[in-house]
């Protein structure tokens, strides 16, 4: 991947892979380059897994950051329900989204408006759960679409509803589906 902090338009994404537990200089090295509150907040986790998942967010958060914009000390913070922002910043008009299932991190940024981003492990799901996460007309589809591809089409539907929610009522236009 070219280093494209030239490229202005357009939304970047990336995979990371959770991997296995991180050796412990592995972890600290990674630490040493996190402000203090990111640092407190990813130790607080108990489950390495839940801890290594959290580091590895952030410290690619920060690099992506890094990398394709012109924010070398961007304060992140995070919104009511999570959502990581950076926080006083009026230079530069992009966003970014992550999320996070399975083995798998996914992230994404713009350089312009909003983006949003999900990704789900595709496994067994619960049709009790549809209601919630659904609309009637999405219930619908499911219930007529052949058994093999209703997981499919749920977690489908999910992600892309997760990756849009928060926009929605922004009127914002992005969302990437994974396969």
């Amino acid at each position: 991947m070219s280093c494209s902090s030239r490229v202005k338009n357009g939304v970047h994404l990336f995979m990371l892979p959770l991997g296995p537990q991180l050796l412990q200089w592995e972890s600290e090295a990674l630490l040493l380059n996190l402000p203090d509150e990111d640092c407190i907040r990813t130790l607080r986790y108990k489950h390495w897994l839940d801890r290594q998942k959290a580091l590895l967010e952030t410290a690619h958060i920060r690099w992506m950051i890094r990398e394709f914009t012109d924010l070398q000390h961007a304060k992140i913070t995070r919104n009511c329900i999570g959502r990581p922002y950076i926080a006083n910043n009026n230079r530069w008009q992009g966003d970014f989204n992550l999320s996070h299932s399975g083995d798998w991190i996914v992230a994404a940024l713009t350089h312009q408006g909003r983006v949003g981003v999900d990704v789900e492990k595709i496994d067994r799901f619960n049709e009790d759960i549809m209601p919630y996460a659904l609309s009637e007309a999405d219930i619908y589809m499911i219930n007529h679409c052949s058994k093999v591809n209703r997981a499919k089409l749920f977690f489908e539907l999910w992600t892309m509803k997760e990756a849009i929610d928060y926009f929605r009522m922004q009127r914002q236009r992005y969302w990437i589906r994974l396969y």
